[in-house]
């Protein structure tokens, strides 16, 4: 039998590698872990997970990769904690870093309280950075960190998960970055799921503190901050900033969820960069129904390229952004479409004329795709797509890709077989521009697109980063591009962890695939 499992991750080389097999070889997967060295890989198969040995995991600092077979709806690390019997999924205390990777688990029913200052439901991160890579994490629980929880120095890389119904008393029922006094975790939260989560204090799907973090390309819903007190960001809460840095928060989708103050988002003394994101139906009890800030002069926020309409604020006039008086507050914000206007460069205030597509209902009306009218947001930014990143993806609902003036607001993935953003799983990370298909009997296929000619080299490396074979070295036009090979051509027969990698002038991207016999 050959499976094939596709990972989206870089180019990572280790000494030896072995495949440990759960349950097949070991009964539970902390004894996979126990038995792993370096660079191992423990493959865990489909199936509900319990008990001693199933919880509670500890990677004891090893660069691993702890994968499920078949993924993470058919692969469950099952808690089954409560308050008088607490229990989480998997712990980094021991200095792991970025080749430790958990890949494709559904990790529930976590209580962290009792436990580590009562944070971290699901995971919890002590000074590490672990790849967390399409997981979901459902019904977990804590103080701080319903789902995930990382302190100090952690740089956590977290893609493509689906967060939902996880609860916290005080601080991010999602994800919680704490990088307290002089410790800056530096993170990557992209290509995720946030919806249907509640936190009693900030930050319900996401809360930040003295971070340097990424937020990028993510689906952040229907999330709630239960209190009724002066606290914010039922998507989004970046509490303090670190000093000589800027936390991004680009191109998300946020709507419909709610806070007392900042239903979108909450930005306190934190100069961040706000772009390309749209709001929508957020909702607060107080001010700032889409976006409340809170700072001094030293720490400006700057909002740009966004969609800020129909935000709503229960006892407040300021229903899309609210600045606070009691601090002098200020944000430069720019080429918005802000409903009621706001006062700066290439502000509008139309009707942004959302279509539903492929993925959803937040592209933009557009007469090329097929709209009768055309949202005033097309072309409408501060700058070329490609300037600032969105070249690859796109606001029509036929999947043509922005080009020129960038669009205000969200853009989606741009892919040939587009699904619903109720998938829990989002589409892999859009970087990596090769693509590889199993044809099957060892047969596969590799293609790629070129924007222009240019020399391409395509090969096999296993994972010391050896070159075991080149499929193509040469001279190509711009254009889209196709080769197929057999693994049996090149005596690759091992069950092992090997890399295609694609070097062009513009384009280097490595898909990694376990080849299981």
């Amino acid at each position: 039998m050959f499976n094939l499992i596709i990972h989206y991750l870089f180019l990572e080389c280790v000494l030896v590698s072995i495949i440990i097999r759960i349950p097949q070889q070991y009964a539970n997967i902390q004894q996979g872990i126990d038995a792993a060295g370096g660079g191992d890989t423990v493959v865990v198969a489909p199936g509900i997970y319990r008990g001693t040995g199933n919880r509670d995991i500890d990677f004891q600092g090893k660069p691993i990769l702890l994968i499920s077979d078949k993924g993470a709806d058919s692969t469950i690390i099952d808690c089954e904690a409560d308050s008088s019997d607490p229990h989480r999924g998997i712990n980094f205390t021991r200095g792991e870093d970025s080749f430790s990777v958990v890949d494709g688990f559904n990790v529930t029913n976590g209580n962290a309280y009792g436990m580590d200052g009562n944070r971290g439901g699901a995971i919890y991160i002590d000074d590490c950075s672990p790849k967390i890579l399409n997981c979901i994490f459902s019904y977990n629980t804590a103080s701080m960190g319903g789902a995930v929880y990382s302190i100090y120095y952690g740089d956590p890389i977290i893609r493509n998960c689906w967060f939902h119904h996880n609860s916290s008393i005080h601080n991010g029922a999602g994800i919680t970055l704490d990088g307290w006094t002089g410790a800056i975790c530096e993170a990557e939260i992209s290509g995720n799921i946030f919806e249907y989560n509640t936190t009693g204090h900030s930050g319900a799907a996401i809360y930040a503190n003295q971070c340097r973090v990424s937020i990028t390309d993510n689906i952040i819903r229907y999330n709630t901050v239960s209190s009724t007190s002066y606290w914010g960001g039922g998507g989004i809460c970046l509490w303090i900033g670190h000093y000589g840095s800027q936390q991004i928060v680009k191109n998300n989708l946020i709507y419909g969820n709610q806070a007392p103050t900042g239903g979108g988002i909450y930005i306190r003394y934190d100069g961040s960069l706000v772009a390309n994101n749209t709001f929508f139906e957020n909702q607060s009890y107080l001010e700032g129904g889409a976006v409340y800030v809170l700072n001094q002069s030293i720490q400006i926020p700057q909002i740009r390229d966004c969609i800020i309409w129909n935000n709503f604020s229960l006892n407040s006039p300021y229903h899309q952004i609210y600045l606070d008086p009691a601090t002098g507050s200020s944000a430069n914000v720019s080429y918005c479409c802000i409903e009621n206007g706001w006062t700066g460069t290439g502000i509008i205030d139309y009707d942004p004329l959302f279509a539903t597509g492929p993925n959803g209902e937040f592209y933009l009306s557009q007469t090329q795709a097929g709209q009768s009218g055309q949202s005033p947001c097309v072309d409408s930014g501060s700058n070329t797509s490609s300037t600032v990143g969105l070249e690859n993806l796109t606001t029509r609902t036929d999947h043509q890709v922005d080009i020129g003036q960038v669009d205000l607001g969200y853009h989606y993935e741009v892919d040939s077989n587009p699904g619903s953003v109720q998938e829990p799983l989002p589409s892999p990370d859009r970087t990596n521009q090769i693509r590889f298909t199993d044809l099957g009997n060892r047969k596969y296929r590799v293609e790629f697109s070129l924007t222009q000619d240019q020399t391409v080299k395509i090969a096999i490396y296993d994972l010391c980063g050896r070159n075991l074979y080149t499929l193509i070295d040469q001279y190509l036009s711009g254009g889209n591009h196709q080769l197929e090979f057999w693994f049996n051509q090149f005596d690759l027969y091992a069950s092992a962890i090997y890399f295609i990698r694609m070097t062009s002038s513009e384009n280097n991207s490595s898909l990694k695939f376990l080849q299981i016999n």
